[in-house]
């Protein structure tokens, strides 16, 4: 048991980090006292006086012990809710953006979509520049010495410098197809078109359109001839942390303190090698075959424990039901059954966590990307049995 010298000690500590944390978003524009923080930490001249409620959160959050932090372990956050990381090249510096930092819309202009390609480049380009084969060596006379063991470095080449300079390049950049069944390499700095009639694909996974790749090849008549292709390097996500330096922080800002954070942290070592998701997708409930299928499926997770997370994805029925007679009320039925068949597996229903995801066809407005939850209305009789189902 903690002295009572300890607890006093991690409550001040906790004090200090939420007004600290307070004072660098005020300095960041994010509107100090404006919102729904203003109870809690006072803005402007206030901003570091410790409130009553203020100490009240602390001490309600300090009191909360592993299994509290683990029944909310799971948090879902929507499109607007979610941090973005930013990475300026300029400063070689990451930023978080919080939703309250800047203003997000389904209707976005279109220089945010350039903006959009333009940072995943940048997020992709600094981690590769990172690894040894491509880090530049500052002893000369190492460098030579490395290359006679074959162990050399290599520079990436901007897309521009390519024009008048021959010989094998290495690149970075995003594959494009500006021409009806012609693809292009593109970077921040131009584009150029591609031969793969000779590459070599160095990749388990696929490469798309608007894939990010790491190329070697070199300028033939104006044409990019593609040796190899394959996918960036990639880094350990705890690599990734302490190179964005947020190792201590909740990335997204989805606990109320970093006490908490440890504890998850914690429960994430003893429990995380067994974590589980069973995604289904196309879950029709107006099929007599799959809400058999369903209830068999549950009944084999009766007696495990940690449970998985349970994720069912539309369409959730295999006719849309919107123009239908009587489909909301239809619609609403099947839920209901689900819900009936989720409870017949006690354990399941108590303790597991289902997430809905609404397909095109699902009731809402279909025609937004992302896709907002299933309406209330719906799914009344599921949330009421089930209580960790999320929409």
């Amino acid at each position: 048991a903690q002295s009572s010298q300890d607890v006093l000690v991690a409550i001040l500590d906790e004090i200090k980090e939420r007004l600290m944390s307070s004072d660098r978003a005020g300095g960041r524009g994010a509107g100090a006292g404006g919102g729904g923080g203003g109870d809690r930490i006072g803005g402007g001249s206030q901003q570091l006086v410790v409130t009553k409620s203020l100490l009240a959160d602390v001490v309600a959050d300090l009191s909360r012990d592993g299994g509290d932090v683990t029944d909310e372990a799971l948090q879902l956050l929507d499109a607007f809710r979610t941090p973005r990381l930013a990475y300026d090249s300029m400063r070689k510096q990451f930023t978080l953006m919080m939703d309250r930092m800047e203003k997000r819309s389904l209707y976005a202009e279109a220089i945010r979509k350039v903006e959009m390609f333009a940072q995943r480049y940048a997020l992709v380009q600094q981690r590769i520049l990172k690894q040894d084969l491509f880090r530049p060596k500052l002893v000369a006379a190492g460098k030579s010495s490395s290359s006679k063991q074959g162990g050399g470095t290599h520079t990436l080449t901007p897309v521009e410098s390519l024009l008048g300079r021959s010989g094998v390049k290495f690149l970075l950049g995003m594959v494009v197809q500006v021409e009806e069944g012609r693809y292009y390499l593109e970077d921040h700095t131009a584009q150029v078109p591609m031969d793969l009639s000779q590459a070599s694909v160095l990749t388990d996974g696929f490469i798309t359109e608007n894939s990010i790749v790491l190329v070697e090849g070199e300028m033939m008549d104006g044409v990019l001839l593609v040796h190899r292709m394959g996918s960036p390097i990639i880094e350990t996500r705890q690599d990734a942390l302490d190179t964005i330096g947020l190792q201590n922080s909740d990335i997204f800002n989805s606990m109320s303190s970093l006490s908490e954070l440890e504890k998850l942290k914690e429960q994430e070592i003893e429990h995380g090698e067994e974590g589980m998701f069973v995604i289904l997708s196309d879950v029709h409930l107006d099929n007599p075959i799959v809400m058999e299928k369903l209830d068999t499926l549950l009944e084999g997770f009766q007696d495990m424990t940690p449970l998985p997370v349970f994720i069912f994805m539309g369409n959730f029925t295999s006719m849309p039901l919107s123009a239908a007679r009587d489909g909301t009320k239809i619609m609403t039925g099947y839920f209901e059954e689900l819900a009936n068949i989720i409870c017949k597996h006690r354990h399941v229903a108590d303790e597991g966590r289902f997430v809905f995801v609404p397909g095109p066809n699902d009731p809402g407005m279909a025609a937004i990307m992302p896709r907002p939850p299933i309406p209330n209305y719906f799914t009344g009789a599921l949330r009421t049995k089930v209580p960790h189902a999320v929409f």
